[in-house]
């Protein structure tokens, strides 16, 4: 199934500029080929490829849009800026898990450090590109670089539950501290944190934790940055 992420569904059936160009040249559509129209904020029209050309494909709808609500649990990712490859993979991965926004954080083992405040392009290039991939019907928000500051307030005004992939001996598994959390008032809304390569500095931990984080542990061994995100996320989406 070929699915087309697009700023919204188009009334007239014209599918437009980029998105026509993609389809006709680089998937080379062709007519009575079903597809997915998608906005990324939940709304999707299945339809079939009707005459197509580098700046306009025509859509047959095969059914009204339809409206898919957001699957719990909503996760929030705090993720401390990896290296490139490592940070592009993990943000494709977020998106197929279901992550509903991506905090990128400059904490102090950072070795990749984009200026605080920007927005990263090629992220939210790769996040849309996962979406069309996997058809969600929700695109995953990717907010601006944010300082460890900036990250340690939100985490002490998160609305649910913060949980952070540490390695301190004794952490608790995930699975313990998910089973003891669902009696909160917001047990399906979890921010996760994870560190970058050289993992957390002992006072970022001590910070994460007076801010009223949760550690958790994933395992026995040493996991990547990338592959915690990917053990963690899927242990959450366990919850739904």
């Amino acid at each position: 199934m070929i699915h087309c992420l697009l700023p919204s569904i188009p009334e007239d059936g014209v599918v437009r500029g980029d998105a026509a160009h993609h389809l006709h040249t680089v998937l080379r559509v062709r007519p009575g080929e079903p597809l997915e129209l998608l906005d990324g904020e939940g709304h999707i029209l299945p339809a079939t490829i009707g005459d197509s050309s580098k700046r306009e494909v025509r859509v047959l709808p095969s059914g009204p849009v339809q409206t898919i609500p957001r699957t719990p649990p909503d996760v929030t990712l705090f993720q401390c800026v990896a290296k490139a490859s490592h940070m592009e993979w993990l943000v494709e991965k977020a998106v197929e898990l279901g992550a509903v926004e991506l905090v990128p954080v400059l904490s102090r083992n950072c070795v990749s450090r984009p200026e605080a405040g920007s927005t990263v392009a090629r992220w939210e290039r790769i996040a849309a590109a996962a979406l069309e991939q996997c058809g969600g019907p929700w695109r995953m928000r990717i907010a601006p670089v944010h300082t460890w500051a900036q990250a340690i307030e939100r985490v002490r005004t998160f609305p649910g539950a913060v949980l952070t992939a540490a390695l301190p001996e004794g952490t608790p598994p995930i699975r313990t501290v998910l089973d003891g959390l669902r009696d909160l008032p917001n047990p399906r809304t979890y921010a996760l944190f994870v560190g970058p390569e050289g993992d957390f500095a002992d006072f970022e931990l001590d910070e994460l934790s007076a801010a009223g984080s949760r550690f958790v542990g994933l395992g026995p061994t040493v996991l990547r940055t990338d592959t915690a995100v990917v053990a963690a996320l899927a242990c959450l989406r366990l919850l739904g």
